[in-house]
């Protein structure tokens, strides 16, 4: 009987664990790049990958791609900048291109010429109206940061940029 009580208390425990692990894995291969490289407590505080990170395909030049976004607390500040990441197919595996921190939901892309992948440049809010700007450039397996500006609209109507310390675009 003792037993039998033992072999109960341990399959309940694993098919606890199993259901535990069911809700905290992320199968889809473009999230799971990104969800691999979260600290555990995120993994298991957001249950399922598809309702932490957001995926919007996106053009580099000839190549595609996936722009990856956490949504909710976990990732996202007041002024609007979320945890952004680009990630691309590497044979059957995805693979982060691009992890451009907390970043705005916009993208410009500056195109380098037919067999090459976009300049990108990203840009994070720091107020009403001024923002870093950082232009990334592919370096043949990931982006990397060009330059990084201080952007602000005057009431002028003009855009000024002044170059800041790269720390604030990384």
């Amino acid at each position: 009987m003792q037993l039998l009580k033992i072999a109960f208390i341990v399959f309940v425990i694993h098919v606890h664990c199993e259901s535990f692990q069911a809700q905290t894995k992320c199968n889809e291969p473009i999230r799971k790049a990104v969800w691999q490289t979260l600290p555990g407590n995120l993994q298991s505080d957001a249950s399922d990958c598809r309702e932490s990170l957001t995926v919007k395909p996106i053009t580099l030049g000839r190549f595609k791609g996936n722009l990856v976004r956490g949504r909710s607390d976990f990732f996202c500040g007041v002024t609007g900048n979320c945890s952004t990441w680009i990630v691309s197919k590497a044979g059957k595996r995805s693979k982060i291109i691009l992890n451009a921190g907390s970043a705005m939901d916009w993208i410009e892309k500056i195109p380098r010429g037919h067999q090459q992948y976009p300049d990108l440049v990203m840009r994070w809010r720091m107020g009403a109206a001024d923002r870093y700007r950082g232009v990334f450039r592919f370096s043949g397996s990931v982006y990397r940061l060009r330059t990084c500006d201080y952007e602000s609209n005057e009431r002028d109507g003009k855009v000024y940029l002044q170059t800041a310390n790269k720390k604030f675009c990384e």
